[in-house]
């Protein structure tokens, strides 16, 4: 009874610090404790040290993160006579505390029961009352934390007990109070007079930069503007010196010369031209003249010797005129190559006189000016050069170059290598494209209308790809079925089909008469008179109209041949020929064959040619 009497007459106050918010928490609870057999349950919190950070960021102070190293509890008992212990500064005895090393508290100590707890920047110790002296005493939390730059802070909370109007113990509170201020206030002021400091070494070292800055700029700017007037000066006299220069020699009076020049040649090569047409007629009239002879006189020569000694000499009339050309070329071309000289050596010169001036940086750019200048009038001489070479080889491509593609002709370029030429029509040709002429087999004359050679187009197309062609001369191609239509329409043709096995052996197939009609009758096919030493596999595809993919015009009411056999041709029920089908397919799914006896075989080249008889 007279524990609880005293208890009673207590009454207990908590003080807690909320200058700057630090976050420490101490509460002393006498009225409801939460164990059988307590007096009171006393807890120190620390929630967040985070707050302090925040706290001190309103007052513009720099601050580091900061991290707990001690929460501890002291205790302490009230001297009514104010001795020792009725010092408010004095904290008492640690009875707990808590540190990174030592991160969990649960013990009994002189009959208080302690539980802590320390992580994740959270720190709380509870301490459990059971003695009525301890219930009575005064109790601080001291909170020690530390930021990254090792500077150590201290916040502190304290809970004193007195008894009801006891002015003494009022007053000794009220000390305590202003003093927790001070303290707090103090470790504030000394935080925030170091983060002054380094702010104001901060601003002073930024003067020091802005000051050097201002000099350096003063400096660079005379700097830049003596260069500039040199530099003035120098463009002015460089100019001086080019339009001197552009003056003495410029590319439109070698121009001149070069064309004076061109006149004379050809008026050169007119000339001899028409001695090359003089000679040429020449030649046929004593041709035929002696042909006349011969036959009047029973000459029993065959006509292709005849025509092989003529030939022969006509060759080596165009032989003479081709050296004669190369001849006036090559003294073209030797006048055009010492004018360049003379011209580089006069650019030389003058480079000479304008870079005698004394040397320094700001004159590279007008140097370089001058020296793409000369680069220029080099390149002009050098073009003009380049085109008149590039005429010569035009007109003399032109003038011994084939013009069409008929039985008997020969090439008259010399020493030319190639048996198939590509000939571009002349205005009053039929064709309407250039086309491809053979000019060595069977005599030459031959017109390319179809070729697969290397695979590397597909012949699988529609009507309209058909119709007008499709493919590349120089290696696998149709002609298109509107030019063959236009040439066979115009005379008498024969058709040859040049063809190579799997096996390596090869074969034609030669028919003295070929033909197809227009578009409205479906390009029908006309083809007969058979020779040569591959089997007849077309002689049921005459009077056949043309098939594609989406044109099913074959005789099969079943199918449509052009899907099956994969390819474009005049089929019947289908074919016994199919050399517009799939590159290196299969026989009988769409490969290209042709029939030969016993069997059929796969075709691994074809050449389809045609010739006016």
């Amino acid at each position: 009874m007279r524990i609880s009497s005293t208890l009673a007459s207590w009454s207990c106050f908590l003080f807690l610090l909320t200058v700057c918010c630090t976050g420490l928490e101490l509460s002393l609870d006498l009225d409801s404790p939460s164990q059988a057999g307590s007096c009171a349950v006393l807890r120190c919190v620390e929630d967040s040290q985070a707050t302090f950070t925040s706290s001190m960021r309103q007052y513009d102070i720099n601050t580091s993160p900061r991290n707990i190293s001690r929460l501890s509890v002291f205790q302490s008992y009230p001297s009514i006579s104010g001795g020792k212990n009725s010092n408010a500064l004095d904290l008492g005895v640690e009875i707990a505390f808590l540190t990174p090393g030592k991160n969990r508290l649960r013990q009994l100590t002189n009959g208080i029961k302690i539980d802590g707890i320390l992580e994740d920047g959270r720190a709380s110790l509870t301490l459990v009352l059971s003695k009525s002296i301890d219930c009575l005493a005064y109790f601080a939390c001291q909170l020690r934390t530390v930021d990254t730059n090792g500077e150590e802070s201290v916040s502190l909370s304290r809970v004193h007990q007195r008894r009801k109007g006891n002015k003494e113990e009022s007053l000794m509170s009220a000390v305590s109070k202003i003093l927790n201020i001070v303290h707090q206030l103090d470790a504030k002021v000394t935080l925030a007079g170091k983060s002054t400091e380094k702010l104001e070494n901060n601003i002073n070292t930024l003067k020091n930069k802005v000051e050097t800055l201002d000099k350096n700029f003063e400096t660079k700017t005379f700097l830049v503007s003596r260069a500039t007037e040199r530099m003035e000066s120098k463009m002015e006299k460089i100019e001086n010196k080019v339009d001197d220069l552009e003056n003495n020699l410029t590319v439109s009076k070698l121009t001149e010369k070069l064309e004076s020049k061109m006149d004379v040649l050809m008026n050169r090569l007119g000339n001899e031209m028409g001695t090359l047409q003089r000679v040429i007629r020449n030649g046929f009239v004593s041709f035929e003249n002696r042909i006349k002879d011969r036959l009047q006189n029973g000459f029993e020569d065959k006509l292709d010797q005849v025509l092989l000694k003529t030939h022969e000499a006509i060759d080596s009339q165009c032989a003479d005129v081709y050296k004669m050309f190369n001849t006036s070329f090559a003294a073209l071309g030797r006048y055009l190559k010492q004018e360049q000289k003379e011209i580089c050596m006069n650019l030389n010169a003058e480079l000479q006189n304008c870079s005698r001036s004394p040397k320094n940086t700001t004159d590279a750019p007008l140097t370089t000016d001058v020296n793409q200048s000369t680069v220029d009038t080099q390149t002009a001489v050098h073009d003009l050069s380049y085109q008149v070479n590039s005429t010569a080889a035009a007109v003399i491509k032109d003038l011994f170059s084939l013009k069409q593609c008929t039985r008997g002709i020969t090439t008259t370029l010399p020493h030319d290598p190639y048996s198939y030429h590509l000939i571009q029509p002349s205005t009053d040709s039929i064709l309407n494209g250039p086309y491809l002429c053979d000019t060595e087999t069977d005599g030459g004359g031959w017109i390319v209308i179809q070729r697969r050679s290397i695979g590397d187009v597909d012949f699988y197309r529609s009507w309209d790809e058909y119709k007008n062609g499709f493919g590349d001369m120089s290696s696998d191609f149709w002609l298109g079925n509107e030019q063959i239509h236009n040439i066979t329409s115009k005379g008498s043709y024969e058709l040859r089909v040049e063809l190579v096995f799997e096996d390596g052996s090869t074969g034609y197939a030669r028919y003295n008469r070929f033909s197809i009609a227009d578009e409205n009758s479906k390009y029908a096919l006309t083809i007969g008179g058979y020779s040569g030493t591959a089997r007849d596999s077309m002689a049921r595809n005459n009077g056949q109209s043309f098939t594609t993919k989406d044109r099913d015009n074959d005789a099969d009411d079943n199918r449509n041949c052009g899907e099956r056999f994969k390819g474009g041709w005049w089929y019947w029920h289908c074919s016994y020929a199919n050399i517009n089908g799939e590159w290196r397919g299969l026989l009988g799914e769409g490969g290209m064959f042709w029939k030969t006896y016993p069997s059929f075989k796969l075709v691994y080249f074809s050449e389809m040619k045609i010739r006016l008889l």
